[in-house]
């Protein structure tokens, strides 16, 4: 039940879904994953449009135990499939991001997008109301037989309620969404362009970013991904194709390209190959939990930088450097263009990331350890398959088999606690951890 490795012991705590993938509709595929600010609640959605919510366990709960546990809290309907008249095209309900809104009013708050609509929806408690004492039974002689009907409470339901659409201002599939740390706005971003919106206006929309690009066929680089810093509201970053970042601060000057600072590890030419621009883009980056570092995920390795220090990363670590030696396969397949996300742990100390296999792993953000875990329900337990210290070089992680198409690609890890959720096909995986 137990796995250990970079000064914490991971313990498998629960997982949800259906085990049988034959069983499994491509509808009922996760697609995203996210916790809120405080840890109570998580989210998934999925490729049917649908958002489903678990809530942390009560403290009393048998199957918390010591450990953080969550339960089936509630689900509804976020996104529909549509059709673009105008571009002849169909627009996907498939889920693609899941923002949790700061808590700062009755209710939750989260955004949803798929490709092209922005939702927001506010979850909360409705008193339910049964209207009871009807003069249905028996006759009536007189007015003074008569009895009033009473409004009585029956108990509360979960309620879905949509506050606010955005649309009509990505002409590509949206892949981000990120709270600014003012509360009042977010970000969205897509292949050419990064959106700022704010929460209480739908009908406004500054682009951030914006490429200029007069025929499709010559796009190079696309944006890969987007978000705001944890606590500066004037700093946000975006991660492209060729391997870079750009860290912005419209303190400096409200046009991104003046006020960027790059973030790219410059490749040795001799080493370049013909897969080097595709493993080379970065698929996921994120701020640390302390506002310190940016950690990146291309396909092979991850990346450490301290902000204040944009010539070299801190760490680059190569975390999946056995899939080198996979590449014409997985180019075969096309599971070379896999995108993996990546999280930080609370203390900014550890990172977490999927790869394939059923298997995800968990390094020291300078690169001195990592371990490799299992979440599958074939094995519903931390097993640790893989090891390394420091130099990768002479002790590379392995995986014990190659199995493309069982690949852990979302992965979030608890705001406050050494807890971790990854997402396996249609499963939800729980593990906790706990210092050695």
């Amino acid at each position: 039940m137990k796995g250990s490795g970079n000064g914490l012991k991971w313990v498998y705590t629960n997982g949800y879904g259906e085990s049988d993938r034959s069983r499994v509709t491509d509808q009922d595929v996760l697609s995203c994953l996210s916790f809120d600010q405080t840890g109570e609640y998580i989210s998934v959605g999925d490729k049917g449009g649908r958002i489903i919510l678990f809530k942390k366990c009560p403290a009393s709960s048998k199957s918390s135990s010591k450990y953080l546990d969550y339960e089936y809290f509630n689900e509804f309907q976020s996104h529909e499939s549509e059709f673009d008249e105008l571009k002849s095209i169909e627009i996907e309900e498939k889920i693609n991001r899941v923002e949790w809104l700061n808590k700062q009013y009755h209710g939750l708050f989260l955004l949803t997008t798929n490709d092209k609509k922005i939702k927001l929806w506010k979850i909360f408690n409705k008193e339910e109301k049964k209207v009871s004492g009807f003069n249905f039974e028996g006759g009536h002689k007189s007015v003074k037989t008569l009895k009033i009907p009473k409004l009585r409470k029956t108990g509360k339901s979960v309620t879905t309620q949509l506050k606010r659409t955005f649309q009509n201002a990505h002409d590509y599939h949206i892949n981000s969404l990120s709270q600014c740390a003012d509360n009042e706005h977010f970000l969205s971003a897509d292949d050419l362009r990064i959106n700022i919106w704010n929460l209480s206006i739908s009908g406004e929309v500054y682009s951030a970013v914006d490429v200029p690009v007069e025929n499709t066929e010559d796009i190079s680089e696309v944006i890969t991904s987007a978000s705001f810093h944890q606590s500066d509201p004037n700093i946000f970053m975006f991660s492209s194709s060729k391997g870079l970042i750009k860290l912005c601060d419209y303190r400096v000057n409200s046009q991104y390209d003046k006020c960027a600072v790059d973030f790219a590890l410059t490749e040795d030419s001799q080493k370049k190959n013909f897969f080097s621009e595709i493993i080379n883009s970065i698929s996921y980056a994120s701020f640390s939990k302390n506002g310190n570092y940016i950690f990146s995920r291309d396909y092979i390795t991850t990346k450490t930088w301290d902000m204040r220090n944009n010539k070299a990363p801190v760490a680059n670590i190569r975390l999946c450097s056995y899939l080198e030696r996979k590449l014409c396969d997985l180019y075969e397949s096309e599971n070379i263009f896999d995108k993996f996300e990546l999280c930080s742990s609370p203390d900014s100390q550890y990172i977490l990331t999927g790869t394939y296999s059923d298997s995800f792993h968990i390094a020291d953000r300078t690169g001195a350890s990592a371990v490799t875990l299992t979440a599958s329900f074939d094995n519903p337990k931390a097993t640790v398959i893989g090891t390394y210290n420091a130099d990768l070089d002479k002790k590379p992680i392995t995986l014990p088999s190659f199995d493309f198409n069982k690949k852990i690609q979302q992965v979030a890890w608890h705001p406050n606690s050494q807890a971790v959720a990854v997402v396996n096909y249609n499963c939800l995986f729980l593990f906790n951890g706990t210092q050695n």
